[in-house]
């Protein structure tokens, strides 16, 4: 099925599942640890879906074609981050929580209908039991040390620069996170929204 595409649809999957468990659920906004829960799984499969198209778009385009392409997909993070919050809002309100959490799983669901469709590279699986085979790429490239990559990918997070780092990306998520926390009591309380 390609490197990335069973990881973006797995996660896309497990988004239209976490929603629908919300919408069974349908917790009350006084219930914070079912609706941490519930944020912790979208968020996760959200994290992965983001990493998954991000490689998939940096494994099978051009060099020269990927900061258009960068710009595309910042662009559309960016409109569907503002779409769905007002389209989960105006649902939230006018239909409650388990409409809105069941018709937003139809977006991911769209996707995985055209994630089964699409092949990355030719010849490969649509589904994995289907007819279809591992292209020489995906095959040259595949990890077959995990232990080693792992303990690069430590050392690479123990660097010096990579140390640096960490207060500064600290520091940059501070007004992001005061602004999560305190923005909607400011906007209900101050505002009257």
């Amino acid at each position: 099925m390609g490197r990335r595409r069973a990881w973006i649809v797995g996660t896309q999957i497990a988004l239209v599942i976490m929603l629908m468990i919300a919408a069974i659920l349908s917790p009350l906004p006084t219930e914070i640890a079912l609706l941490t829960a519930l944020g912790f799984g979208v968020n996760l499969a959200v994290v992965f879906q983001y990493v998954g198209v991000d490689a998939l778009a940096i494994d099978i385009m051009q060099e020269d074609e990927r900061p258009v392409a960068a710009g595309a997909m910042f662009g559309a993070q960016t409109v569907g981050i503002a779409m769905s919050v007002g389209l989960s809002s105006w649902l939230l309100s006018a239909y409650g929580f388990a409409i809105a959490a069941l018709s937003l799983a139809l977006l991911p669901t769209a996707t995985i209908l055209f994630g089964l469709m699409i092949t990355e590279r030719e010849g490969e699986r649509n589904l994995p039991w289907g007819k279809g085979h591992a292209h020489p790429i995906n095959i040259d490239v595949h990890a077959k040390n995990w232990r080693s990559l792992l303990v690069g990918s430590f050392r690479a997070l123990l660097l010096t620069g990579s140390l640096m780092v960490i207060p500064l990306l600290l520091v940059r998520t501070i007004p992001r996170g005061a602004s999560s926390v305190f923005g909607p009591k400011l906007f209900t309380n101050n505002a009257g929204w």
